[in-house]
């Protein structure tokens, strides 16, 4: 299933299922998926947050503040499955890359299919911090279009 995303999508994910082991829980929610996006280092994640006035550090501790935890912490050695609107998003972000001719399924992406999972946790935070799907669409065009940056080069600090 993950054969399409790019390297910095794939630790985006590994994050996200550290989240788990580190607060426990039973499954991958869309706010774990956002947690390990802002836990990824990679432009253009931080830079598309940028241009909406939003670090990367808040949204990790917005989305970390409702992410539910468990007493049972879940070794990495245990599967754990995504939930159906995290499932979805991904999904999302699968189209969102064929959408813009991409090969490759990245963190932009998956920003882009959490925000399209409507309901979810993550998209609530996203979209409090003035993020809708076509806006994020047009920024991000623009983003794509500027020279990749090192974290620390003009970013809001962590």
């Amino acid at each position: 299933m993950f054969e399409r995303f790019s390297e910095s999508a794939r630790r985006a994910l590994f994050y996200a299922r550290q989240e788990i082991s580190e607060r426990g829980g039973i499954s991958i929610e869309t706010e774990h998926l956002l947690m390990g996006l802002t836990r990824e280092e990679e432009w253009p994640v931080d830079a598309l947050l940028e241009k909406f006035k939003a670090s990367t550090k808040v949204i990790y501790e917005e989305a970390a503040a409702q992410a539910t935890s468990a007493v049972d912490k879940v070794p990495q050695s245990t599967e754990v499955p995504f939930t159906s609107k995290a499932k979805r998003a991904l999904q999302f972000a699968a189209e969102e890359a064929d959408r813009l001719l991409h090969d490759r399924i990245g963190p932009e992406h998956m920003i882009l299919g959490l925000l399209r999972e409507e309901h979810s946790v993550a998209a609530a935070i996203l979209t409090a911090h003035g993020m809708n799907v076509d806006h994020v669409r047009i920024v991000l065009e623009q983003v794509l279009n500027e020279p990749p940056r090192q974290r620390g080069d003009g970013v809001a600090p962590q």
